[in-house]
């Protein structure tokens, strides 16, 4: 089962994984339509989002993306992007930079 809202920092970044599996290296990111949907600042959301994701792969993590319609009417479909995910993660040794607290120095 993956953990809900779980840290992962560096010691200088962190951030709040909407869903991790420890044991996989993967987030997977709920979003909601509201987050871009009619915003003169969706550029920006959307800028940093891709900044988080670039910061998630940069730190050993495969990362995938899902919305509510996704969640509530294609659960498989979330099967199917964690393999993703998985599959899309870099090649290298599992990270365990996470907890379930949030970090002190934040």
């Amino acid at each position: 089962m993956p953990l809900s809202n779980a840290w992962v920092d560096d010691g200088h970044t962190a951030y709040r994984a909407d869903h991790l599996d420890p044991r996989a290296g993967v987030v997977l990111e709920g979003d909601g339509a509201h987050k871009y949907n009619n915003r003169p600042d969706a550029h920006k959301i959307i800028a940093s989002r891709d900044a988080r994701d670039r910061w998630f792969r940069g730190h050993g993590y495969g990362i995938e993306h899902y919305d509510f319609a996704t969640a509530r009417y294609d659960r498989p479909r979330i099967i199917q992007l964690y393999r993703e995910a998985v599959l899309n993660r870099p090649d290298c040794p599992v990270p365990g930079n996470w907890s379930l607290a949030r970090p002190a120095w934040l």
